[in-house]
C-alpha cells in the first residue's frame, strides 16, 4: 500500500466474489473456508486499533451492504484500494432453475391446483367379483 493511506479503502474477498460481473479487483483474495469470519446476526470488527465496526444484523440479501460509519445500509459500492468501485448482485437465481413471467406462474399453479383436486376427488372404483 502506498501512503498515505487515509481515506482509502482495502477490497478482502472470496475468489466467488472476484468473478462476479461489476465487482473490481480485490485486494487480496480469502479462501473460501475461512468465511465468514464474523457473524451476520450482530458482531464487532476490530481493525487493529484504528476502528471498530459494530453492528446489530449484516445484510445478507446478495446486494445490500453495511456502512459503518453511517450505521445504515444501502447499496453496495465494492472499491479497492486503487479506488477502482463497481456494484455486484451476489444473489441470482441458481444455475438450471428456470424463472417464469408471473402470468406462466399462475398458469403453472392453476394447472397444479386443478390436477390435485382432480386427482384427490377421484373416487374409487368398486372391485369386480
Amino acid at each position: 500500500m502506498t501512503p498515505p493511506t487515509n481515506d482509502k479503502f482495502y477490497l478482502i474477498a472470496t475468489p466467488a466474489f472476484a468473478a462476479l460481473p461489476g465487482a473490481p479487483t480485490p485486494d487480496v483474495l480469502l479462501p473460501a473456508g475461512v468465511i465468514p469470519f464474523f457473524s451476520a446476526s450482530g458482531d464487532s470488527v476490530d481493525f487493529v486499533t484504528y476502528d471498530t465496526c459494530t453492528f446489530a444484523s449484516a445484510p445478507t440479501d446478495g446486494f445490500t451492504s453495511r456502512d459503518c460509519l453511517t450505521n445504515t445500509n444501502g447499496s453496495n459500492s465494492p472499491t479497492n484500494y486503487a479506488g477502482a468501485t463497481g456494484s455486484v448482485n451476489a444473489n441470482p437465481a441458481p444455475v438450471g432453475v428456470p424463472t417464469l413471467a408471473p402470468a406462466m406462474q399462475w398458469l403453472a399453479v392453476g394447472c397444479l391446483l386443478a390436477g390435485a383436486t382432480w386427482l384427490f376427488t377421484r373416487r374409487p372404483r368398486a372391485a369386480v367379483r
